[in-house]
């Protein structure tokens, strides 16, 4: 797939208002990039706003523990 041929042609329509996804933001901003768009500025910061209000996970700095070694003795 032509991503830089095709993406702006697809994204355009959405741009305003903007879909506030990550998903949506990631590959504004890429295609911005790839394109050489004036509005790659404007798209990441768009993109970093975003990630720095979303909540973090609740696992978030957890570590999981490691499952217990079980040895055998016959």
């Amino acid at each position: 797939m032509n991503f830089k041929g095709l993406c702006r042609d697809a994204i355009t329509p959405l741009e305003s208002p903007a879909v506030w996804t990550q998903d949506f933001l990631s590959a504004r901003r890429d295609c911005y990039a790839a394109t050489g768009d004036s509005r790659l500025a404007m798209a990441t910061h768009d993109l970093v706003e975003y990630v720095t209000r979303e909540p973090m996970p609740i696992t978030a700095g957890v570590k999981q523990a490691a499952a217990p070694q079980l040895s055998f003795v016959p």
